[in-house]
């Protein structure tokens, strides 16, 4: 299966308030607007768990919000909640707790899950009443919509938006072909010495790849 990557639908570049896991080395990024009440987004999650496992070390994973409050009406606040619970340092786990539990947000269940993070759940609780996180989230939001997304999940690999089906295979392939394009990009002339020029974290992966 041939994997498609559209080049000119562009994401905003990765920036302080961004949540990410993997090395900042990674050649590959990937960029997923997602809404934790959205069954895609979920069975999304499961595969990039898996393509993180795959590439090891080569790939860095971006979340960010896109609450369809419309179609799920807690999805506002879940992103809310995992942005009060990164402010204490656990953002990817109140993530996961989220994404596997969607059809149990509210205070309560929130409040004890707070709990189980070992959160200050008193600070928590105050951060979603007072709506502390709210802009955060919408700031993230207002970037999906300059993106021209419309549908979660939406996924960028290298900040080229992914067209292919959200499966193990597709995004391995698209995965794949970025891999071997980030290889080649960075080799350039050097203007003093016109000599080949090869970046370090290229260098260092090639490496790795020939143990």
């Amino acid at each position: 299966m041939t994997a498609s990557v559209v080049p000119n639908k562009r994401v905003p570049v990765i920036n302080a308030q961004d949540h990410v896991r993997g090395p900042v080395s990674a050649a590959i990024t990937l960029i997923v607007y997602g809404d934790y009440q959205c069954d895609s987004t979920r069975q999304a999650a499961s595969v990039i768990d898996k393509l993180q496992r795959q590439w090891d070390g080569r790939i860095r994973f971006v979340y960010r919000h896109f609450p369809q409050d419309q179609l799920h009406p807690q999805a506002f606040l879940a992103a809310e909640a995992a942005e009060a619970a990164g402010a204490q340092g656990k953002f990817w786990e109140m993530h996961a707790l989220l994404l596997e539990r969607a059809d149990e947000i509210d205070d309560d269940n929130l409040k004890r899950w707070a709990q189980k993070l070992k959160l200050d759940a008193q600070r928590f609780m105050l951060d979603l009443s007072d709506s502390r996180y709210a802009g955060r989230v919408y700031e993230s939001y207002q970037s999906a919509c300059a993106a021209g997304i419309s549908e979660t999940p939406t996924i960028f690999i290298n900040g080229r938006r992914h067209e292919g089906p959200l499966t193990l295979a597709s995004l391995s392939s698209a995965v794949q072909q970025e891999w071997y394009g980030a290889r080649q990009a960075p080799i350039m002339r050097s203007t003093r010495f016109d000599i080949p020029y090869i970046s370090p974290a290229v260098i260092r992966e090639i490496q790795k790849i020939a143990g």
